[in-house]
């Protein structure tokens, strides 16, 4: 399954090009999967966004964040979000250990009034 890259970490000492390419391809996954799974641009208003990564490690907060900073940006890209501000979307993060088999990353977003 797919989980976001080590190399967007904040503590990756990966060089620029690594995590500009880690990046990249994050976006491309998301977006890829957004467009099969027929998520729309339809949705107006605010949404809440859960993200959980099964993981081998648990990450802290922080790290946990800036990974998914490219899974978001990827949302964005593809319409199904209109923009990652607060006005239109409150972010939630979390992590469940899991074995290696069993890696992933769910995304769930639901409409706010």
């Amino acid at each position: 399954g797919f989980v976001p890259s080590a190399a967007l970490s904040p503590n990756s000492r990966a060089h620029w090009r690594t995590k500009r390419a880690a990046t990249r391809i994050d976006q491309s996954i998301v977006w890829a999967s957004i467009k099969q799974c027929g998520w729309s641009p339809q949705w107006t208003g605010r949404r809440r966004l859960t993200i959980t990564i099964y993981g081998i490690k648990t990450m802290d907060k922080d790290n946990l964040y800036a990974r998914c900073k490219a899974v978001v940006d990827g949302i964005v890209l593809s319409g199904a979000l209109r923009d990652d501000s607060p006005t239109w979307l409150e972010l939630v993060v979390q992590q469940e250990r899991a074995p290696r088999s069993r890696r992933k990353t769910v995304l769930e977003m639901e409409e706010q009034e």
